[in-house]
């Protein structure tokens, strides 16, 4: 598990990203994803300060890259909002996760698992689509 990667947060693809209410609840959830099969190096955690700068949601702090990478993100109506969000949730002071997922019923199991421990705001991003899969 990888905690506040000092690197830019770019496109998640394969991956759910959701919102855990504290590092109690993320490290209970991570470990009833183990018990599930999830590969602990697939599943990293996003907390603090650092985690809500290295989302850069306008793309400044990471170039000409960043820029554009964020400007196309934004243009996608839910993509820039869940980015919005979560970067919110980070500053309010919660934990955000992402974990692998190859298809969809991965992630949907990785949601009923993140559920139980107060996951809420999780999306699954493909390379062509966002799916809400907790509210």
């Amino acid at each position: 598990m990888t905690q506040d990667k000092p690197s830019f947060f770019t496109y998640p693809d394969n991956k759910v990203i959701a919102v855990l209410p504290d590092m109690r609840a993320v490290d209970a959830a991570v470990q009833d994803l183990k018990a599930a099969g999830a590969d602990q190096s697939h599943i990293e955690v996003m907390q603090g300060k650092q985690a809500a700068d290295n989302l850069d949601l306008n793309g400044e702090n990471h170039g000409a890259f960043g820029v554009t990478l964020r400007f196309f993100q934004n243009l996608l109506d839910g993509e820039g909002q869940t980015l919005k969000e979560h970067h919110a949730e980070l500053e309010a002071g919660h934990a955000v996760i992402a974990v692998h997922a190859d298809t969809r019923e991965d992630a949907l199991a990785i949601g009923v698992i993140l559920k139980q421990h107060a996951g809420r705001l999780a999306f699954y991003y493909t390379a062509l689509a966002v799916e809400t899969i907790l509210e």
